[in-house]
């Protein structure tokens, strides 16, 4: 422990003043980040502010909303049923849940619980399916309607929809919330006090990160509506969890000791080599050389990094979890701010941690960034100019339905077409072109094309939308 930290302080050096200084350089608000080596924490921090606008400083106890590292969690719920003889990675998902059942007939009776969990059932992402379901249950019961882009097993296909499935899959063989198997199993072995499943909960206990994008070039602030919160709720096996930097850590522990905690087998060797080993080959390259090839394992992603295996993920507002098992390290990354800063930084502390010369990481996504600006043009419009609408605006004006994709219910105001929404919300439904109309969110910006379609009676019968590449447009039914 102690020769770790002499090391560790040492390689370190100067580490704070490179972090402060490239956050400012790409407008990052806020960070928080842990370090653990054989088995101990050896580094933790908070910099900049988990709300600029309040003055409030991070810290390694600042909750995060973790997102897609979630999916590690469920993949280690999983393993321990597989430790108990409840589970079988590779036995059918359909002989526990006789309700499940895809589109396809034959991913149906062959779609395993390995595939579940590394993105390999056919099925692409679907992303804005299944946001009206009322349940877990329910939500799987509809994964019949999504189409697959591909046969099972051919190619890796990053799908939310499937982790939300093998949630669900843990509760009916657990006999328990997801929520409440992963904080008595996992949460509660390693005494990680601060994490939870609840964003409100999470901005409520007065040390939250609020985390942001980019628009125009200013800093916007991620916002949640209840109808979105609800859904995130259903969701939690994929995205849910909130942590720390300091929590994370003896999770970090627990991935580069095999399973094992504090003198304690929290799950097997066995199990959790599983978790650790390539089951999917990626269709994508990095274009350094320092990376290898890439693929999934089960609830994580396997890359290398100059020589060196990494276990690793990534969350959408920008956590990132990078374990390095030959040499038991890990580090947790948690930003305000999801930009080229994340791997500046966390490539340096790589090179930092392993003892290699280091790569002038900020240098090239520096200069990246100024050949990305020189290159851009402006976005080619497909938009047919001086077109109208073939039907008054209340001819558009109904309930319109698809299984998955849930209910529109549009209305007129008299000058514009809009989508209400179960809290309330007025979206506008902004004409584009035709019989074709853009779907705006609440920050204005269009989440999606709608286009109208006509019977033999002239009365608008459906709307079509390309929501998903590589499947056939979402065809939405006029209900009334």
């Amino acid at each position: 422990m102690e020769n770790c930290r002499g090391l560790l302080l040492k390689e370190l050096n100067g580490f704070d003043d490179f972090v402060e200084s490239t956050m400012e350089e790409w407008r990052v608000p806020g960070l928080e980040l842990s370090v653990v080596k054989n088995g101990e924490p050896v580094y933790s921090n908070g910099y900049g502010h988990r709300d600029p606008d309040k003055g409030l400083k991070m810290s390694a106890d600042t909750l995060y909303r973790m997102a897609s590292n979630t999916k590690a969690f469920t993949s280690m719920a999983a393993a321990m049923l597989v430790d108990e003889g409840k589970l079988e990675w590779d036995k059918p998902v359909r002989e526990y849940l006789p309700y499940f059942r895809l589109q396809d007939a034959y991913a149906t009776e062959h779609v395993t619980v390995r595939d579940l969990l590394c993105h390999r059932t056919g099925l692409p992402a679907h992303d804005r399916a299944l946001r009206q379901c009322g349940s877990r249950k329910e939500a799987v019961e509809k994964l019949r309607y999504l189409e697959p882009s591909c046969p099972i097993r051919t190619r890796l296909q990053y799908n939310n929809k499937m982790f939300l499935a093998a949630g669900h899959l843990v509760e009916y063989v657990a006999g328990q919330s997801w929520e409440s198997f992963v904080q008595e199993r996992i949460f509660n072995a390693l005494g990680m006090e601060k994490s939870n499943f609840s964003f409100p909960e999470s901005r409520r206990s007065g040390n939250f990160a609020e985390c942001f994008y980019l628009k125009d070039g200013e800093l916007k602030q991620y916002t949640e509506n209840k109808r979105a919160a609800r859904y995130s709720a259903l969701l939690n096996p994929a995205d849910g969890i909130n942590s720390t930097a300091n929590d994370i850590s003896k999770w970090m522990i627990l991935q580069l000791n095999r399973g094992e905690y504090r003198g304690k087998r929290v799950v097997s060797e066995k199990a959790f080599d599983e978790m650790h080993s390539l089951q999917m080959v990626d269709n994508w390259n990095s274009p350094y050389e320092e990376h290898g090839e890439s693929g999934c394992g089960l609830g994580w992603f396997i890359w290398s990094y100059r020589g060196y295996k990494l276990v690793l993920h990534e969350g959408f507002y920008g956590s990132h979890i990078y374990l390095v098992p030959r040499r038991k390290l890990g580090i947790a990354f948690m930003p305000t701010l999801k930009s080229p800063f994340s791997d500046v930084v966390i490539f340096n502390l790589l090179d930092r941690m392993l003892g290699l010369d280091p790569v002038n990481w900020n240098e090239r996504k520096r200069r990246e960034r100024e050949e990305a600006l020189e290159n851009q043009s402006a976005p080619v419009s497909d938009r047919k100019p001086g077109t109208r609408p073939s039907h008054a605006l209340s001819g558009y004006c109904g309930m319109f339905a698809e299984p998955a994709y849930g209910k529109l219910d549009i209305r007129t105001n008299g000058a514009n077409l809009f989508v209400k929404e179960e809290n309330g919300a007025e979206l506008e439904l902004r004409h584009y072109h035709y019989d074709t109309f853009e779907l705006l969110n609440e920050d204005g910006e269009a989440a999606f094309r709608l286009t109208f379609h006509t019977d033999a009676k002239g009365e608008v019968s459906s709307a079509s939308s390309p929501r998903e590449s590589g499947v056939k447009d979402i065809i939405y039914r006029r209900e009334r």
